[in-house]
């Protein structure tokens, strides 16, 4: 997306935000995205992303540990390990979860 790389985070939120949708975006395409904004630090808009993905398909191991991982490296620690918890519920075998609730809970 043009506009992600020249620094409109906002704009690039908000016109994903209306088509993600209407282009049947799927998980993964998502989570890259989330992903993008998270490289770029720009935590709260990545979490943003990453609630959409997790509400969007709440059966997804991978969604739920994307958004741990964004609450972490915004220092939101009780809700990275919440999100982490529910990660393994329903991917017990999550070893990224895994590791990462050992080292937010030292």
């Amino acid at each position: 997306n043009d506009l992600l790389k020249s620094g409109k985070v906002d704009e690039s939120l908000q016109i994903f935000r209306m088509t993600w949708k209407e282009y049947s975006l799927n998980e993964h395409q998502i989570n890259s995205f989330g992903y993008k904004l998270l490289n770029m630090k720009k935590y709260k808009e990545a979490l943003g992303i990453f609630l959409l993905n997790a509400d969007t398909y709440p059966h997804s191991a991978n969604a739920y540990d994307s958004l741990a991982e964004a609450f972490m490296m915004d220092g939101q620690k009780k809700e990275a390990i919440k999100n982490y918890q529910k990660s393994l519920e329903l991917d017990p075998t999550n070893q990224n979860a895994i590791d990462n609730l050992k080292k937010l809970k030292e």
